[in-house]
């Protein structure tokens, strides 16, 4: 009797430490899986990349605009000083060979 008592006690001992054990197995593993400090350090290195990537391709866009603005302007300067020529030789009578022909 006293032999079964101490297995009958044993065992449980054994069922908790074993319960015991599964549990710490089971929250170490989800705390592995689930652990935002390694994820996020993969993910920040990711994000770093991804930004500057990002950047690059911002800066590199504002660039293209920048230069076709400022073509846009010339083209515009251009047009507008044209237009100012052709109208001073109009409105001189000297230059403008339909009047003197008059």
């Amino acid at each position: 009797a006293v032999v079964s008592t101490q297995s009958g006690h044993y065992g449980r001992g054994h069922k908790t430490t074993e319960s015991r054990r599964t549990r710490h197995l089971e929250i170490t593993s989800s705390v592995d899986q689930d652990d935002p400090v390694d994820s996020s350090s993969d993910e920040s290195s990711s994000d770093d990349d991804d930004t500057g990537e990002l950047l690059a391709e911002l800066a590199r866009i504002k660039r293209e605009r920048a230069n076709e603005r400022q073509k846009k302007e010339q083209e515009k300067a251009a047009e507008a000083e044209r237009i100012r020529k052709e109208t001073i030789l109009s409105g001189n009578p000297l230059l403008n060979s339909d009047s003197a022909a008059d």
